[in-house]
């Protein structure tokens, strides 16, 4: 659901346009990942959980790009169907809801990050490492929309 509001576009034939190619794009992801399960992964010596995560994580994200991809693709071929999509896509009040969910989602995100911080680095350098580079990527990603969004608004 979250992907399907981050593309945006005033013209809802638009959005789902974008969205199919979106699903395209994390259908060729979720293929990689199958494919990087069959290739690399056997005689790799990688523990059970990352296995798990290889076959799980790509077969949830081909998956999750399938329903997508069959979504749009029906709504742009049945007029009846669209209509009511597009009137509960378009909402306000569930635009938002989606917009404050991003929100909270992001501080939460950013906070427990940050406290994640001073609990990993006694355990792994290279967690820490991890953790600070997401938290820096949240805060560049922030000032940058900031800026994007003040120039157009």
């Amino acid at each position: 659901m979250a992907l399907i509001k981050l593309i945006g576009g005033k013209d809802y034939t638009r959005q789902l346009k974008n969205q199919c190619l979106a699903a395209i794009g994390l259908l060729l992801v979720g293929i990689v990942g199958i494919v990087c399960y069959f290739t690399l992964v056997p005689g790799s010596g990688l523990e059970d959980f990352a296995r798990g995560f290889y076959i799980g994580g790509a077969s949830g994200i081909t998956a999750g790009a399938l329903i997508l991809l069959i979504r749009c693709t029906y709504l742009l071929h049945n007029p009846k169907a669209y209509q009511k999509a597009k009137v509960k896509d378009t909402d306000e009040r569930s635009q938002t809801i989606i917009h404050k969910s991003f929100e909270i989602a992001g501080a939460v995100t950013f906070f427990t990050g940050a406290a994640l911080l001073f609990v990993v680095l006694p355990f792994s350098v290279a967690a820490f490492r991890a953790v600070m580079g997401l938290i820096v990527l949240f805060v560049l990603t922030f000032v940058a929309t900031s800026c994007m969004l003040e120039r157009r608004m």
